[in-house]
């Protein structure tokens, strides 16, 4: 393991093909569109000027997450892509429905089922997020890691690693997260850069195609 920490980059997964216009949360079967792939090619070159070695690859399990990631893996000299189920897409509870919204369908799923209910909160998705590059950090034994995941999860994750939320506490910026999160930067391949100083709380440096 490297004395300090290393940069640890998050990185958002390209354009998605969804020619229904659904909301695909952690439904399985949505992988990049090739404007999507392009994204990711560009951010690779972008990780591949900042990156000497090969570094630590981690990823969503989901499938447009793990197709970003081998597109970063091939520009880095990566081989090895270590899934992370703590990195996956936040739960809505309104998968399948479309991305317009529909009154029917919506009241429909909310009405005749529980699964809006287990929709998660954004504490829990800066304090899962947070604890897993926190982690992956600590253990890493490159200079780099580069995590591969989805926009509210990285938002989330920028804000717990930024402010300092612990599983005992968290700011009022992440219980306010449904307000700000379309103001934070995330695009499409965005690249977010966490300089951990101190060990604790890190700095962003963040990129985007």
């Amino acid at each position: 393991m490297t004395s300090r920490l290393p940069l640890v980059h998050l990185v958002r997964h390209g354009e998605v093909e969804n020619p229904d216009g659904v909301i695909y949360g952690r439904l399985p079967g949505f992988g990049l569109s090739d404007r999507g792939r392009a994204q990711a090619a560009s951010a690779a070159r972008h990780l591949g000027a900042r990156i000497a070695s090969p570094p630590r690859v981690i990823a969503s399990p989901l499938q447009r997450a793990q197709e970003t990631a081998r597109i970063l893996m091939e520009q880095l000299g990566a081989t090895e892509l270590v899934l992370d189920d703590r990195l996956t897409e936040a739960d809505s509870g309104f998968e399948g429905l479309p991305r317009r919204f529909a009154p029917g369908p919506y009241l429909r799923r909310v009405v005749r089922t529980s699964s809006w209910r287990r929709a998660e909160r954004p504490i829990g998705v800066a304090r899962r997020m947070g604890r897993a590059v926190r982690e992956v950090a600590a253990d890493a034994d490159t200079d780099h890691v580069v995590i591969v995941s989805h926009q509210f999860p990285i938002v989330m994750a920028r804000i717990a690693l930024t402010w300092g939320v612990t599983d005992d506490a968290g700011p009022i910026a992440v219980r306010a997260a449904p307000l700000l999160f379309r103001r934070t930067g995330c695009a499409l391949a965005s690249v977010s850069s966490l300089r951990f100083d101190d060990r604790e709380r890190a700095s962003i440096d963040y990129w985007e195609p």
